[in-house]
């Protein structure tokens, strides 16, 4: 598939993993934050803002930066870190 229109979380997620052009309908601030906080696109829609003629007239669909995506890999390596550290001392 090489466009998606992501919905739901992790179809927002494994559509930039993968590096499909996407475009994210936002139905909660928890997208809208993943989103502003990780630079994942700066074009995406609010659900109450949906009307048949934004489904008709998408045409501008986001593509991967692919720098960014490495550094929220390396990013997220470390997610861990702190927990690891404190299980090992129990």
């Amino acid at each position: 598939m090489e466009y998606m229109i992501c919905e739901r979380f992790h179809s927002l997620v494994l559509s930039y993993v993968f590096g499909q052009k996407f475009y994210v309908i936002s139905y909660s601030k928890k997208i809208d934050n993943i989103i502003l906080e990780l630079g994942l696109c700066e074009d995406f829609l609010e659900f109450e803002n949906l009307t048949d003629d934004t489904i008709l007239n998408l045409n501008t669909f986001n593509t991967v930066n692919y720098d960014n995506l490495q550094n929220i890999k390396n990013t997220a390596q470390n997610q861990f870190k702190a927990l690891d550290l404190f299980l090992g001392k129990c």
